[in-house]
C-alpha cells in the first residue's frame, strides 16, 4: 500500500486492469488507501495503453476519478459490472468511449468530446469500447446509494434523485439514463480537476471543492429541460447527426452557411434540427456557436491569441460583438480570461 501519510503529497499505485471486473471487488480494493485523506495516483496498465489516471473520495461513498490524457493505439474492450446500487456521472472531456448495456436489448451509446452521461446502475453489466483515438479524457463520480444521506441529509437525497428519475430516459438506453452536450460551466469544472492534478503538490481541500463542484454542475445540466422528448430518431438518424456533429467541429472555424451544416446530413432543415435537439439537447446554430466560444476560451486561457485575434478567427467584424457575446457565454469578459492565465 503506497504511503499517504505526507500532506499534500500524491501517492503514486500501479493498477494492471484486467477485460472483467465488479464495482464490489474493486472498492474493496480501493478501502486499502485511505482516499478520504488523499488523492491516489494511478498508472492504469492494459494490454493496449497506459494511463495517468487520479481517485478520490471526497467525501464517504463518493467516489471520484480522472484519466488521461492518453493516446490509444488499438481499440480497448472490456466488461463492467456494477452489483451495488450506484448513481454514475461521467463527462468526457476530449476522445470518444462506447458503452454498450448488456440489457434485455443491448443498447450502445456513443460519447464524444464534451458530452456527459448520468446513469443509475443496479446490477448492471456494460462493455466500455475505447476506439483508435490520438487524446482520451475523461473525469467521473460513482455515488453510492444513501451517501448523499449520510453526508447532506436525506431531503437533498430525495431532491436529486426525484430530478435525475424526471430526466431519466429508461426507454431509449435500456437503463436510466441522461446524456447530451455538456455545459461551458461543467466543462470548465471538469478541466479544473485537471489542473489541480497537475501540481505535485494537491490541497485536499481545493481537490474535494473541486469534485463536489463538479457533482453540482452536473446535476444542474440534468435539471435543464430536454427537447423535443416525442421527436423519433432511428438508428440511421442517429449516425447522420452524430457525423453531423463531427462535421461541425471540424469545420466550424470556416466560412460555412448553415444550409450547408443541413445538407451535410443529408436531412431538411426541420428534421436535422429537431433532430439535433433531441440528441444533443442543443441547436445547431447553438453547438456552432459554443464551439467557437469554447476555441476561444482555449486559445485566450493558453495566450496563443489575444481578444482582437480571437475575434478574427471567428469572424466577428465588430470586437465589441465578440466580447459581448463571450461574457454571455461565460459570464467573464475575454479580458478576464487573459488577464486570469497570467
Amino acid at each position: 500500500m503506497p504511503d499517504t501519510s505526507q500532506h499534500g503529497k500524491i501517492p503514486q499505485y500501479n493498477c494492471i486492469t484486467d477485460n472483467s471486473r465488479c464495482m464490489s471487488s474493486y472498492m474493496d480494493e480501493m478501502q486499502n488507501f485511505r482516499l478520504l485523506e488523499s488523492p491516489l495516483s494511478m498508472r492504469v496498465c492494459n494490454t493496449v495503453f497506459e494511463a495517468e489516471a487520479l481517485i478520490f473520495e471526497p467525501v464517504s461513498g463518493f467516489y471520484f476519478g480522472a484519466c488521461g490524457p492518453v493516446q490509444i493505439v488499438k481499440c480497448y474492450e472490456c466488461e463492467f459490472t456494477c452489483d451495488i446500487p450506484m448513481i454514475m456521472l461521467f463527462l468526457l472531456l476530449d476522445g470518444e468511449y462506447h458503452v454498450e448495456f448488456q440489457v434485455d436489448n443491448p443498447y450502445l451509446i456513443t460519447l464524444k468530446k464534451n458530452n456527459f452521461i448520468i446513469s443509475e446502475w443496479n446490477n448492471t453489466t456494460a462493455k466500455s469500447i475505447f476506439p483508435i483515438q490520438n487524446s482520451y479524457c475523461h473525469v467521473a463520480l460513482s455515488i453510492k446509494f444513501g451517501a448523499i444521506t449520510n453526508n447532506f441529509g436525506k431531503s437533498v437525497e430525495n431532491n436529486i434523485i426525484k430530478l435525475l428519475h424526471t430526466s431519466f430516459n429508461k426507454k431509449s438506453y435500456g437503463i436510466p439514463a441522461i446524456t447530451g452536450l455538456a455545459s461551458p460551466a461543467l466543462i470548465s469544472s471538469g478541466k479544473r480537476i485537471f489542473n489541480i492534478f497537475k501540481d505535485s503538490i494537491i490541497d485536499n481541500m481545493e481537490m474535494r471543492g473541486a469534485a463536489l463542484d463538479f457533482l453540482s454542475k452536473l446535476i444542474q445540466q440534468a435539471s435543464q429541460p430536454v427537447y423535443n422528448k416525442y421527436v423519433i430518431l432511428h438508428d440511421y438518424d442517429i449516425h447522420k447527426l452524430t457525423n453531423l456533429k463531427q462535421f461541425i467541429e471540424n469545420n466550424y472555424l470556416k466560412h460555412i452557411s448553415l444550409s450547408e451544416y443541413y445538407s451535410s446530413a443529408e436531412m431538411s432543415e426541420s428534421k436535422a434540427n429537431n433532430g439535433f435537439k433531441k440528441l444533443f439537447n442543443m441547436t445547431i446554430s447553438k453547438y456552432i456557436h459554443t464551439c467557437k466560444m469554447q476555441y476561444a476560451h482555449e486559445m485566450l486561457s493558453a495566450k496563443k491569441l489575444n481578444v482582437s485575434e480571437c475575434a478574427f478567427a471567428l469572424e466577428y467584424t465588430n470586437i465589441g460583438h465578440f466580447i459581448a457575446a463571450f461574457r454571455r457565454h461565460y459570464g467573464l469578459t475575454p479580458g478576464e480570461i487573459l488577464r486570469s492565465s497570467s
